[in-house]
């Protein structure tokens, strides 16, 4: 805790695939009663940002190191300057904002002093037993000939994705659940349908990218790794691959839980909320020892 009341922990969040910051609104109410600040950004693609093709409801993607700049211009040029001496930021991640946070702390390595994962896109859960480089190599065939098609199946956003609140891939809280479709019905600007070929191809890029890394290991500060007991989407087992390399890391799986472990029931969500406190004091006993010494 900070002795002036003001914040010296910076919580900078970054959402998962379609997400967009209105939905973290419960989240950003218990950052911020933490008497820590709270930063989410909204990436391009998706939410309120800009589009990459005429349909907007296409998730596309011009590649992932893309994302990692813009995450990096906006940390470098609109977080940073505004922060005290003290002040530090800790990342808080989910999904595919895992994927990109990894990767920007291992290009960026001195501008977080911790991070806590929620069910990181390490790896795709479909394409599990594949190898990382061989499905990389399938999808860009597809993604060369048809780079803004809808991969099969894919389409518009309607509200017909998600099931019932409750019983879907996503959540098992019915409240929870049913914010995601509520703020799409209420502003269709944050609507967004099925990925393209090209955002599957460099989804499978960036996750190959991430588990062959040799120095993925060498980041060392506290994390936590968190998945979810029920998950359909993404790769636990590549999560906890890479929680085992990473020196300075604690891993869970959220015992009921989906996909979306922050908009989970009371149980689970304050299970991944409490290792979260736990990182926040950790990296505060870590500050407190470097200025002492």
């Amino acid at each position: 805790m900070p002795s002036s009341g003001a914040p010296d922990i910076h919580v900078v969040c970054l959402p998962g695939l379609s997400e967009f910051p209105e939905k973290y609104f419960e989240i950003a109410r218990h950052i911020l009663a933490d008497d820590m600040a709270f930063h989410i950004i909204d990436w391009m693609g998706q939410g309120k940002s800009g589009r990459y093709l005429k349909n907007s409801h296409k998730r596309h993607s011009s590649g992932f190191e893309d994302d990692l700049e813009d995450l990096h211009y906006w940390i470098v040029h609109v977080i940073e300057p505004a922060l005290k001496t003290e002040d530090r930021l800790v990342m808080l991640a989910h999904s595919m904002g895992g994927n990109i946070g990894l990767r920007y702390l291992r290009k960026y390595p001195s501008h977080f002093i911790g991070a806590a994962f929620s069910a990181p896109m390490i790896g795709i859960r479909a394409f599990r037993h594949t190898l990382p480089c061989l499905t990389a190599a399938l999808s860009s065939v597809p993604a060369f000939f048809m780079p803004d098609a809808y991969i099969p199946g894919g389409g518009n956003w309607r509200e017909a994705f998600r099931l019932p609140p409750g019983g879907d891939i996503f959540s098992t809280d019915s409240a929870r659940g049913a914010i995601h479709n509520a703020w799409c019905l209420a502003e269709p600007a944050l609507q967004v349908g099925n990925v393209t070929w090209s955002w599957l191809h460099e989804a499978l890029r960036s996750s190959a990218l991430l588990q062959k890394d040799p120095h993925t290991g060498d980041l060392d500060i506290p994390c936590v790794i968190a998945t979810a007991e029920h998950e359909a989407l993404v790769d636990n087992r590549a999560a906890r691959a890479l929680a085992e390399i990473l020196p300075r890391a604690r891993f869970l799986e959220i015992p009921g839980a989906r996909h979306e472990i922050m908009m989970e029931k009371d149980e689970a969500r304050t299970m991944f909320l409490n290792e979260f406190s736990r990182l926040i004091e950790e990296c505060r006993r870590g500050q407190r020892l470097k200025q002492g010494g």
